[in-house]
């Protein structure tokens, strides 16, 4: 049986690929723990938020917050893409986000 460092570290890496693979989208934590479920995944919506507050103070995730009240989403930030350089608009309609390049 594993030890429960491993069990927690393979949790976070799940997680972190998750992210990875989903760089260019905003995704919940909904979104993640549905995904790691259909990958018979047994980690808790707790571990997901934790883990994610985590990454976004090492600021290697982003959080945004489409509309008030809602839940956050988050973003992976890839050192080598782009993301840094460009703004996020949101739509006041339909809520999507936008990202505007800014050369």
């Amino acid at each position: 049986m594993a030890s429960a460092r491993e069990y927690h570290t393979r949790q976070r890496e799940q997680i972190l690929q998750y992210l990875i693979a989903n760089q260019q989208s905003h995704v919940t934590a909904d979104q993640i723990a549905l995904h790691l479920r259909t990958q018979q995944s047994t980690i808790g919506k707790a571990t997901i938020y934790r883990y994610l507050d985590k990454l976004v103070s090492e600021g290697r995730v982003r959080k945004f917050y489409l509309q008030e009240g809602s839940s956050a989403c988050y973003q992976y930030i890839d050192e080598n893409s782009g993301c840094q350089e460009h703004f996020h608009l949101k739509c006041v309609d339909c809520g999507v986000l936008i990202h505007l390049h800014c050369d």
